[in-house]
């Protein structure tokens, strides 16, 4: 549409760079002034002063389309005196003969002092005016009709019909004298621009003296405004046929004429949509004739409509929060590979296993980044995280770090004494104070205060008291749950978003200052400890002092791409924030979804149970020794229990989030680079197709026989399923994890009998929060065991 409007107002068929330079003018300056430059109707005497910068920026837009429209008319000035002088050169084939800046040259306003020729500011004003007028408006009715053509694919092929039959087969293109011999593309056109006018008021009006409208006085002054959308929908007027389609226009054209219908209807406007409403036909019918010939771009995977700017239409009626069904929706409609946009930002999700593993495994490399967070910019931070930082020597460093120091086999078996202490924590918090077997009890709390005890442990070297540990887990969860669910908001357009919620950015500033006070103290302990480790003397620790911790290792890091410089507090509190998310609220939910489907399921609680009692000797309370370490190593059933768990009820039903470094392929979808990329881990550990009866809880399928036997939930060789993720982003901690789960559920079902409570059944129901969690969270019966 600009191509057409550059060229009919300056009579200059301009280079794309050129075009695009003065459409991104235009829709800076529209996008400024209708969102910005609204305000200064209230007081504006007041509001001049208080949003000063608005019209700083508005002239500063103003003066851009300046500097891009006044060549052009200049231009036109020059080739328009040459013509007076008869010294016109050769014209450019680029040049166009008449112009709309032509017309604008020639007119004089009449003023007390004589005639007077527009100005430079006038012309451009006016300039800027055509191309508003011709653009937008154009662009938004085919988008709508196209939509209606895509929705209602029998008034398509009658639309194609029509087409053919005006045109030969020896035609290559449709011209513009075809268009008037079709009435059923006029047809068409009228009832898109009926059914979705492009604006839904037309532009006001303005009483020059008081009049009468309905019976009712309109002051002189008054603006009044006029709704085109609900007069091309009010029922009186068109029968009851709002979504009624293009036949009703047929006939009405055939015996009274449709411009009756829609008054003055601009004859240009609707000669100018027909043509291009009829390009993709004309596509189709030449790609008919012509065979297979030539090559084709890839297509984007499937998915709703999308507003430019705005995004997927989708949004206006769904919340980010209502994601996941949208998608179940539109896998079942298109396939496994679909697509929603964000604003600008493209989302592409995936469902299918074997394109995961090709995806994230065969073309790992493409996939290794992580889109940015717009508010993470906002907030001033760093992208300095494991699960945040792009593919590259700080993210390599981070993750080496962990892995080869915290989280390598020998070290994770120094934390073996606080796993033991942290299992006595949880039985004792699980046992009923009153001694009442019966006493229904909630245990995703007393889950979630477990690991929160063991992963401050691991992560800071210190044994707090419940007080302390309790206090980090308040600024955890608040953190978490404020940031996943009130910050994505400024995914759509963060210069906008981040004065219109402000108090946001506020919060999580307050929030991560709460966490900077209590996690600094606890860093710059370590810092003292590790130099008195390092002094000659060595001073004792203290007995809830630990060896090593996550911080010691922090300490030692030096960043290459900053002058090898250490950790900033910022960043080292960032890094044990992320460290508790990923062991805490992770763990704590496989816990509770397992739990709750052992209680559901008595008979595979009691065979998990005579596993452990067999490897225990005995198992549980009356004086029986914990289940070990060493004992969930030779615990088949245990590990069938947990995978099965991870497999149905994943704690994360989408992994984090891949970027596109290039452009690549996905399911014979072309994934553009900069896209983001999902995988979704719920609908691969449920797909009915790879496993039988998904939606039941068999961990007998992961045994010797099942359809599940000898997964490897790392997915290098293929990908059944993936609570971890796949490929080079995969959970660091995936072995830790899956130690920590195995040696829980082990010494709870080893400690107590889990029954349900009469009356309050385990409901199986999902809630998204940071995880995906129980709706209605557990509550069961603990009846300690007896050997």
């Amino acid at each position: 549409m600009f191509c057409l409007l550059v060229l009919m107002c300056f009579g200059e068929w301009l280079d794309e760079a050129a075009v695009r330079a003065i459409g991104d003018a235009q829709h800076g300056w529209l996008l400024h002034y209708a969102t910005k430059m609204k305000v200064f109707a209230f007081c504006p005497a007041v509001t001049k002063h208080i949003f000063r910068g608005r019209i700083q920026t508005s002239l500063a837009l103003r003066r851009r389309q300046k500097e891009l429209f006044m060549p052009l008319i200049s231009a036109r000035r020059e080739r328009k005196n040459q013509l007076v002088e008869r010294a016109v050169p050769e014209k450019e084939t680029t040049t166009f003969e008449h112009s709309y800046a032509d017309t604008l040259l020639d007119i004089k306003l009449p003023e007390d002092g004589g005639d007077r020729a527009l100005t430079d500011d006038e012309m451009v004003r006016l300039c800027s005016e055509f191309l508003d007028a011709g653009t937008d408006t154009m662009s938004t009715t085919l988008q709508w009709i196209m939509a209606e053509l895509v929705k209602n694919p029998t008034i398509q092929s009658k639309l194609h019909d029509e087409i053919k039959s005006k045109t030969s087969d020896d035609h290559d293109e449709i011209t513009e004298d075809d268009t008037h011999k079709m009435p059923y593309l006029k047809a068409v056109i009228l009832e898109g621009l009926r059914k979705h006018p492009p604006g839904h008021f037309a532009l006001p009006h303005k009483a020059a003296e008081d009049m009468d409208v309905g019976g009712y006085l309109i002051p002189k002054g008054a603006t009044v405004n006029f709704m085109p959308r609900a007069l091309g929908h009010l029922d009186v007027a068109h029968g009851g046929l709002v979504e009624a389609l293009a036949e009703a226009h047929e006939h009405e054209e055939a015996e009274h004429g449709v411009l009756e219908r829609l008054h003055d209807m601009d004859t240009w406007h609707v000669t100018v949509a027909a043509i291009l409403v009829l390009i993709p036909f004309l596509r189709l019918i030449l790609s008919r004739r012509g065979g297979r010939g030539g090559g084709k771009r890839g297509r984007l995977p499937p998915g709703p409509p999308a507003v430019p700017l705005l995004g997927s239409t989708v949004w206006l009626t769904n919340s980010l929060a209502d994601a996941e069904p949208l998608l179940r929706r539109l896998i079942a409609r298109h396939g496994p590979v679909v697509s929603l946009r964000v604003a600008s930002r493209l989302l592409v999700f995936v469902a299918d296993r074997r394109l995961a593993h090709a995806a994230l495994v065969e073309k790992g490399a493409s996939l290794a980044d992580r889109p940015a967070m717009a508010s993470t910019r906002l907030l001033g931070e760093s992208d300095n995280l494991i699960s945040r930082a792009g593919y590259g020597p700080v993210w390599r460093l981070l993750r080496r770090n962990l892995v080869a120091e915290t989280l390598h086999p020998s070290r994770v078996r120094l934390f073996a004494p606080a796993r033991a202490w942290v299992r006595r924590v949880l039985v004792e918090k699980l046992r009923d104070e009153n001694g009442d077997a019966a006493a229904p009890r909630a245990v995703v709390e007393t889950f979630q205060y477990a690991m929160f005890c063991l992963l401050v442990l691991m992560c800071f070297g210190e044994r707090l008291d419940e007080d302390a540990v309790r206090a980090i887990a308040v600024a955890q969860r608040d953190a978490l749950l404020y940031l996943s669910s009130k910050m994505p908001v400024f995914a759509f357009f963060p210069a906008v978003t981040k004065h219109l919620f402000r108090g946001r950015l506020q919060k999580a500033h307050a929030l991560r200052r709460r966490q900077m006070e209590l996690f600094v103290p606890l860093i710059n302990a370590r810092r003292e400890y590790k130099k008195r480790q390092g002094g000659a003397d060595g001073e004792p620790k203290k007995e809830t002092t630990f060896e090593h911790s996550y911080v010691d290792t922090l300490l030692d890091i030096k960043l290459p791409d900053d002058g090898n410089r250490p950790l900033t507090d910022d960043e080292m509190v960032n890094l044990c924030s992320e460290f508790l998310n990923a062991g805490t609220d992770t763990t704590s939910t496989a816990l509770q979804w397992i739990m709750a489907e052992l209680v559901k399921n008595p008979s595979i609680q009691s065979k998990l149970h005579d596993e452990i009692k067999s490897k225990t000797g005995g198992g549980g309370g009356g004086g029986q020794r914990e289940v070990s370490e060493e004992d969930i190593h030779d615990m088949p059933y245990l590990k069938a229990v947990v995978l099965e768990g991870l497999r149905k009820h994943p704690p994360g039903h989408m992994v984090l989030p891949h970027r596109a470094a290039e452009d690549m392929e996905i399911g014979g979808y072309l994934i553009p680079k900069g896209a983001t990329v999902n995988f979704m881990v719920a609908e691969m550990g449920r797909d009915e197709k790879e496993w039988e009866k998904p939606m039941e809880f068999m961990p007998e399928r992961f045994l010797a026989g099942g359809d599940g036997e000898g997964v490897d939930v790392t997915g290098s060789r293929e990908i059944r399923m993936m609570p971890f993720g796949v490929g080079r982003r995969i959970c660091a901690g995936l072995g830790v994890a899956m130690l920590h789960v195995e040696y829980f559920v082990a010494n709870m079902v080893s400690e107590f009998e889990w029954k349900e409570v009469a009356g309050d059944e385990v409901d199986f129901a999902e809630k998204i929060e940071f995880t995906t969690v129980m709706a209605k969270p557990l509550r069961a019966r603990l009846v300690p065991r007896r050997a």
